[in-house]
């Protein structure tokens, strides 16, 4: 109910071929070189997949981060803030491509929490690389650079199969 599947350390996992429904977080990744692939998540209350920077003093920020061909259905239901299908922290490094979002909201989002808050503590604020291009949303999704806006038809939307013949999103 809570999260679903967090990586916070090592080097170059694979988080792939999973799905998760009905949870509170869906993925988060920190550190090097991780991949989130081919996964469908449905009705997370909170972000669908979390790059994450600054977890603890030990832990690396997320970077070289893959995160393509994944199925972000209803996310962000958490009725305290606005979430997004993939949150961006700052100061991590990604690429993000081939995903469909299909829902209300935005459907990613590249967080600069440091514009204010570091300068006004003479520290600059970590610089985000990320790659976001290539991606489909449909339904009432908000319409971001590097995606576009295209309607979708599921399997069965009511029994919770999104398999869709659009080429974006998970498969299988």
């Amino acid at each position: 109910a809570g999260r679903s599947i967090s990586i916070l350390a090592g080097t170059g996992s694979i988080i792939e071929v999973n799905r998760i429904s009905d949870c509170g977080e869906g993925i988060r990744i920190a550190g090097k070189g991780h991949t989130v692939s081919n996964n469908c998540i449905v009705r997370c209350r909170q972000d669908a997949v979390s790059v994450l920077s600054n977890i603890t003093p030990e832990t690396a920020n997320a970077s070289n981060a893959i995160i393509e061909q994944n199925t972000v259905i209803d996310w962000g239901h958490d009725a305290v803030s606005q979430h997004t299908g993939i949150r961006i922290e700052p100061g991590t490094t990604c690429v993000v491509r081939k995903n469909l979002f299909h829902g209300h909201g935005r459907p990613y989002a590249v967080i600069n929490r440091g514009d204010k808050q570091n300068n006004g503590h003479g520290r600059t604020p970590p610089v985000t690389h990320c790659l976001i291009q290539d991606n489909l949303v449909s339904g009432d999704g908000e319409t971001l650079d590097g995606a576009v806006q295209a309607s979708v038809t599921f399997m069965s939307a009511l029994l919770d199969n999104y398999a869709n013949e659009s080429g974006y999103g998970a498969h299988g």
